[in-house]
């Protein structure tokens, strides 16, 4: 019964993801994607300096920035995770 409530769950969250999704305009979609990559190139590098908090909380940015504008299940999002 458990897993049953959470595979609704999951399907829920989904949806009002994919609705938020589509109440994006296609240039807000193109500005805020821009944003990310802009984001996730200043986490690497301050990765590579050194500095791990910093490159995390923008690596952070980035998946939340994609998953808002791309959905939960989308390539870029799992990306993201790597």
């Amino acid at each position: 019964a458990d897993e049953v409530i959470v595979i609704i769950s999951d399907s829920e969250t989904e949806q009002s993801s994919n609705d938020a999704t589509e109440q994006l305009s296609e240039r807000e979609k193109e500005n805020q994607l821009s944003n990310a990559s802009k984001s996730n190139q200043a986490g690497d590098l301050l990765y590579h300096q050194g500095k791990y908090a910093e490159a995390s909380n923008l690596y952070q940015k980035t998946l939340e920035i994609r998953m808002k504008v791309l959905g939960n299940r989308h390539e870029d999002v799992a990306w993201s995770y790597y």
